[in-house]
């Protein structure tokens, strides 16, 4: 018998080009989903270094440029991703292959705000990352992350009724034993996670991106800040985004 061999596999470790394409032609300039964040972290933090880990094009840090009084730096596996990066104003650059065996190519204790944003969820070693991030990071730095929560209530009624790991659709695409998603996260372990590089919550932003078993549009516009609340105080049931700010201690 002849078995197939894969020619795929480097689209398991990094997002293909035109899948990046794609998301980046669903951003506009007035449109970015992560920004509301953003803008509650900067009522509080001034932002001197940025590292943008797993940065992709930069979408999610880009519309920082502006407001940081250093750098702007991306660390990323696509070559591709980052020569988008660098056009959208990232200072600094770095390639970095494989996330759960090779450095951050930064010096010890040399920025003071990392984003890691919808990283985590793809490693196999998920710690070594986020202990080097705690590595680079000054005393008292902070780090802003984000993990896809599969399995609130929604989610969870979405599994029962088609089998389906990719509960909300990620990756149409996928099947479950190539999923780019290998760890999963509710907010309990995924803050317990943090503490294992010594890393505290100092806000919990999942309300942000609450996931209610509501199928009515209407019903959640009127909701919404019920809907925020709720997921706010128990991210576990009703966020799909588990996102936190942490302070390395």
């Amino acid at each position: 018998m002849e078995i197939k061999k894969s020619n795929t596999i480097r689209e398991y470790k990094y997002f293909n080009n035109e899948l990046l394409d794609n998301i980046d032609n669903s951003f506009s300039s007035d449109f970015n989903y992560f920004s509301p964040v953003w803008n509650e972290v900067l009522k509080t933090i001034d932002i001197h270094n940025l590292l943008d880990v797993g940065c992709g094009t930069g979408n999610f840090s880009c519309n920082l440029k502006s407001k940081i009084s250093g750098k702007l730096i991306g660390v990323d596996g696509s070559s591709y991703a980052l020569e988008k990066a660098k056009e959208k104003g990232f200072d600094e650059v770095y390639k970095v292959e494989d996330l759960c065996t090779q450095p951050i190519p930064l010096e010890t204790e040399s920025v003071d705000f990392a984003l890691c944003k919808d990283v985590f969820e793809h490693l196999l070693d998920p710690l070594y990352l986020l202990s080097e991030i705690q590595r680079v990071l000054v005393p008292g730095g902070y780090l802003l992350t984000l993990v896809p929560n599969h399995f609130p209530i929604a989610g969870r009624l979405k599994f029962l009724l088609t089998n389906n790991l990719d509960t909300f659709n990620y990756f149409p695409n996928s099947k479950a034993w190539n999923l780019p998603h290998i760890r999963f996260y509710n907010y309990e372990n995924f803050v317990d996670f943090l503490g294992q590089a010594n890393f505290r919550v100092v806000e919990n932003y999942s309300g942000f991106f609450p996931k209610l078993p509501i199928f009515h549009r209407a019903l959640r516009l009127l909701a919404k800040s019920l809907v925020r609340k709720l997921a706010t105080s128990n991210p576990t049931q009703f966020a799909e985004g588990l996102t936190v700010l942490v302070q390395k201690e």
